[in-house]
């Protein structure tokens, strides 16, 4: 499956880093979650084929989809959390793991500092490992 990663501006306005990660996290889910049944649908393949793992370098984030304490005080933050917890239950996805922010793809695309090693190793490999 391939590696998809995009940057833009969220559609609404956001008080913490932690409510944009939320966002950014349910976003890119559903977002696989889609392309997933896209390609099942193009290639015919059977779904256990294609694999979603989803990273997120906000560890509260990640913490929070797996706790079973409500701890968001943001009436969409709950949503998202709630929303990523059904994804997991209903085995949308492989895996949700927190990743450092070193270790983020992303940056290769977003810092000028940082190395395109790991991203181009990812591409060419097309899966990631910690």
């Amino acid at each position: 499956m391939p590696n998809e990663w995009s940057s833009g501006k969220l559609n609404r306005i956001v008080t913490s880093i932690y409510e944009a990660e939320s966002i950014a996290l349910t976003v890119a889910s559903e977002e696989a979650i889609q392309l997933k049944k896209e390609l099942i649908n193009l290639i015919g393949c059977a779904p256990e084929v294609i694999d979603i793992q989803v990273f997120c370098d906000c560890q509260d984030v990640v913490a929070s989809v797996f706790s079973t304490k409500d701890v968001c005080k943001s009436v969409r933050v709950r949503s998202d959390i709630g929303r990523m917890k059904q994804i997991i239950s209903r085995k949308e996805i492989t895996s949700l793991a927190w990743i450092s922010s070193e270790q983020q793809l992303a940056n290769a695309m977003t810092k000028s500092s940082a190395s395109k090693i790991a991203l181009v190793s990812t591409l060419m490999k097309g899966s990631f490992h910690q």
